[in-house]
Order: structure tokens, then sequence, then C-alpha cells
């Protein structure tokens, strides 16, 4: 009995730790996005970090080893939503649907992809488009890797263009203007 309370304490505990480990993630993140709206990432120190974000410098290390670390994750976090939003779409062959689910889950981060291309971080987002991309290869031959770059370029360029006019069509509309390009009217 007092074994099973101590793994119930134990349990609770590594949960606690997890969730606390969550927070100083998210406010090193959003730290580092803030500042990015200020200057660029060459110019932002830890300190101003670790100040904005209200954690030490052991917290931040404990969790990333360095600013790009930081960028990495929030790119994996949103390419995840990008995937999970397609995916249905691309279980049944709807492009034309995965490039909706594409700009509406892009949309939704309006405020970061606005910041990075401002702070200078659009090769990122093309590597991060290029991933994406590379992650949907219908094998992995030369032809299909290329294939997939200049759908990578297309949907990086169309992004990329957005963001710099404040995304102001509306996602499912881009969506529609990529979609007739890629089907045109005969």
């Amino acid at each position: 009995m007092a074994e099973k309370n101590e793994n119930r304490k134990l349990r609770a505990l590594r949960l606690s730790n997890e969730e606390s480990n969550r927070v100083v993630r998210e406010s090193i993140e959003t730290a580092l996005v803030q500042l990015l709206g200020q200057k660029d990432i060459s110019e932002i120190s830890i300190e101003e970090i670790v100040n904005r974000a209200g954690v030490s410098r052991m917290a931040y290390y404990r969790n990333y080893a360095s600013k790009d670390a930081i960028l990495d994750d929030i790119f994996e976090r949103v390419c995840g939503k990008i995937r999970t939003a397609m995916h249905p779409s691309l279980l049944l062959g709807d492009w034309a649907g995965a490039r909706r689910a594409l700009f509406g889950v892009l949309y939704e981060y309006k405020e970061l992809c606005g910041t990075l291309v401002n702070a200078g971080e659009s090769l990122r987002m093309m590597d991060f488009f290029n991933r994406l991309s590379a992650s949907y290869a219908e094998n992995d031959s030369e032809r299909e890797r290329y294939r997939m770059i200049f759908w990578a370029g297309a949907a990086f360029d169309l992004t990329y263009q957005w963001v710099k006019e404040g995304m102001t069509v509306p996602p499912d509309e881009l969506a529609d203007y990529c979609n007739a390009a890629v089907f045109p009217r005969e």
C-alpha cells in the first residue's frame, strides 16, 4: 500500500515537472519571438531571452542549447500541426484540400510568420517547406526529390509574398489561387 502511494506521488511529481518544463519552454519561445520583432537573432543575447521569459539561465540551458534550437522547436511544432491538418486530405489524394489545410494553419500563426519573415528568417522557413515537402515524397528517386523541391519552392514563395503583404487574402482564397495555378481551366 505504501509503495503504491509512493509511486502515485512520483508520477504526480513527474507530471508536475513536465508541465513546469513545458511552461518554461513556451516562455522562452515567446520571449525569443518577441525579441525577433525588435532585432536580428544575432543581436539577441541569452540574457535578454531569460529576462523576457522570466526564467533562469539554468532553465534556459536545461531546455535549449542555442537560439537556433528554439526556432527549430517552433518550426517543428508548426510543421506537426500542418502535417496533422493536411493528413486527412492527403490520405484521399486531395492535394487541393491539403493546400487549404496548409494555408489555414499558417494563417493561425500569422503573427509568428510575419515576425520571422521580417526578422530575416526566410531561409529557415524555406528549409521548413523543403522538409515538409520531402516528407510527402512518393519515393527516393532523384526525379521525385526535385519534384518536391519544386513544390516546396512554389509554396514558400507564395507564402513569403502572402506574409509580406500582411496575409490579407483569406487562406481558402489563397489555396484556390494556388489550386487554379496547378489545375488550370482548359
